[in-house]
């Protein structure tokens, strides 16, 4: 009996003895769980710290990169602007955040020539539970965001019809165009950038060619356009896809090429091989049309410069149909039609959206901005949108290049759609 009770009381002291054990383990155990649960916790904030900081600093980039036309002062302000915007919406900083942190703002030149800006910041955050190490009170989070500028090279086709005469035209567009011509070019890089000018009214004329340096060039043919004559706006754009397409861009070099197309109204010029009007001529290119619906066609030399209504050979203006043995004139569509303005119109229209889908099939972004007063031979929205390929066309193509198509009718309206592609294409061209 002695014995027995010897070893009952050991078996309970045995008991006591794992029990302590596993008191002992449990709160190991339990130490190592809020420490790791803390460390979830504290790495949470840093993982949501890093994506807001790593926002902050791709939009810092973007914005300062766009905005480098202005000098790197100024883009560097705005970047720090825009990183504060998206790191602090409001101004409201996040509470496990030490401070505001400040980004490091950087300008270079890549292998290509190209600009760049990165963007650099480092956010301190508190920790809440391994804070009670000494060492781990603090956690730093670091991003780093980069935006590269390719080069621009775009052909502005300008329309300098009679209607944009600022005195006696009908849209009076020729007051604003040339202020809102020379505010859009000076956000491109003189140095950098190439720009090419084409004017196009009966006929059309290539003012500047494809240049680096550029802005004072371009600013100049605007100033002195000379408003007269129709609307060849299938030349003008013809004309912009040749000398867009004749600059070859190395394969190192990244590139964007644009047509900028403005407008007061409908096209109403066709080009043609004939020897109509003068028969007794050879066969050689006119420019038909240039009048309003309701109005005979008229016949211009391919090189006037100026065709008034009425007007004479001198200016360009040969003489109205019918006239010589002219009958009809061959259409893209395979068909012939008469020499009426109707059918010019709607030929030139399907002609100018055929020459664009040629530009977006090389690569090249189409924007449209349109004057329109109203009245007769006012401009369609479709047609623009067509031409530029914008959201909203009924043929819009998501695979192909998209522009924009801005109208107004207030030609003071000018400079801010020429700025609205501006922006657009500056987008663009940072990456």
């Amino acid at each position: 009996m002695h014995r027995n009770l010897n070893l009952q009381s050991h078996r309970w002291s045995g008991r006591e003895g794992e029990r302590g054990q596993i008191l002992i383990l449990f709160a190991v155990f339990l130490t190592v769980l809020v420490l790791f649960m803390g460390l979830g916790i504290d790495l949470g904030f840093a993982y949501i710290t890093k994506a807001q900081l790593s926002k902050a600093v791709d939009a810092a980039a973007l914005a300062g990169m766009s905005n480098f036309y202005q000098g790197s002062g100024t883009a560097s302000n705005i970047a720090v602007g825009a990183f504060a915007a998206n790191f602090a919406p409001a101004g409201k900083k996040p509470g496990y955040v030490a401070t505001m942190p400040v980004p490091s703002i950087g300008f270079s030149t890549d292998s290509a020539s190209n600009q760049t800006l990165t963007v650099s910041a480092t956010a301190t955050i508190n920790t809440f539970f391994i804070g009670i190490l000494p060492q781990w009170k603090t956690l730093n989070v670091t991003d780093t965001g980069q935006a590269t500028r390719a080069k621009v090279i775009m052909t502005l086709v300008l329309d300098h019809s009679g209607s944009m005469d600022p005195y006696n035209g009908s849209s009076q567009g020729g007051a604003y165009l040339p202020t809102a011509v020379a505010n859009f070019i000076n956000v491109f890089e003189d140095n950098v950038d190439s720009a090419a000018v084409v004017t196009f009214g009966s006929s059309v004329t290539n003012d500047v060619p494809m240049s680096t340096p550029f802005i004072a060039k371009v600013t100049s043919a605007a100033n002195n356009i000379i408003w007269a004559g129709g609307t060849f706006s299938h030349g003008g754009l013809t004309n912009a896809l040749q000398i867009n397409n004749a600059v070859v861009v190395p394969a190192n070099v990244n590139a964007i090429k644009a047509v900028i197309f403005f407008t007061d109204g409908e096209p109403n010029m066709i080009q043609t091989v004939t020897s109509c009007p003068n028969p007794l001529a050879p066969a050689q290119r006119w420019n038909f049309g240039g009048h309003d619906i309701g109005y005979p066609a008229g016949v211009w030399q391919t090189n006037a410069v100026s065709a008034a209504y009425g007007g004479n050979s001198q200016n360009g203006y040969y003489c109205l149909f019918p006239c010589g043995t002219c009958a009809s004139f061959p259409s893209i569509d395979g068909s012939s039609y008469p020499y009426t303005m109707v059918n010019i119109i709607q030929e030139s229209t399907n002609r100018c959206i055929q020459v664009a889908n040629q530009m977006r099939a090389a690569g090249m972004y189409v924007y449209c901005i349109g004057l329109n007063v109203g009245g007769v031979g006012a401009l369609d929205a479709d047609f623009l949108k067509q031409v530029a390929n914008a959201e909203g066309s009924p043929t819009f193509n998501g695979n192909l290049p998209k522009g924009l198509a801005l109208t107004t009718g207030n030609g003071a309206d000018l400079t801010e759609l020429f700025q609205q592609v501006a922006g657009d294409i500056l987008l663009r061209l940072t990456y």
